[in-house]
């Protein structure tokens, strides 16, 4: 996800997701860093599961998320999410394009911007990373997340 994508008020492709565990087993490329679900979770999260928020436009709309949000969780509603990382604590987290993107070309940090458009403080003030939380959940909104199956993403069902 990118912020210039927020800033258009589009984002026109599935995004990536961290969650706090998966299952392992799965994924053929784990790496000892991987956070796997404790033994005994029922049906846990696996990495490349793609999971789909459901909601129509409209409830989307009708929500009350900062104006940031309603293009994120209008992408999740219509393109879904794919789990790609674990470890992010007790939440889910979407991955956004680096700053350094920018940075590293003598760029503004977009998300610094946009940061300060919506006057969201930094998570650790004068931490280098400029690392920034933008909420773009509403309370309970994850019971609307249903998991796609893989058929539909492979074109087979």
């Amino acid at each position: 996800m990118r912020a210039a994508d927020i800033n258009a008020g589009i984002i026109p492709h599935a995004l990536q997701m961290a969650i706090p565990c998966a299952s392992d087993g799965v994924y053929p490329a784990a790496v000892p860093s991987d956070q796997y679900c404790p033994s005994g979770t029922t049906n846990p999260p696996y990495y490349g599961m793609r999971v789909q928020l459901n909601l129509t436009d409209h409830e989307i709309h009708a929500l009350d998320v900062p104006a940031y949000a309603k293009p994120v969780l209008l992408a999740l509603a219509h393109y879904g999410a794919f789990i790609c990382d674990t470890g992010t604590g007790n939440e889910m987290e979407l991955k956004t394009e680096s700053g350094l993107t920018y940075t590293k070309l003598g760029l503004g940090d977009p998300w610094v911007a946009l940061a300060n458009h919506y006057r969201i403080q930094p998570v650790a003030p004068g931490d280098p990373y400029n690392a920034y939380l933008f909420p773009v959940a509403a309370a309970g909104l994850t019971q609307y997340l249903r998991v796609i199956d893989p058929c539909v993403t492979a074109g087979t069902c």
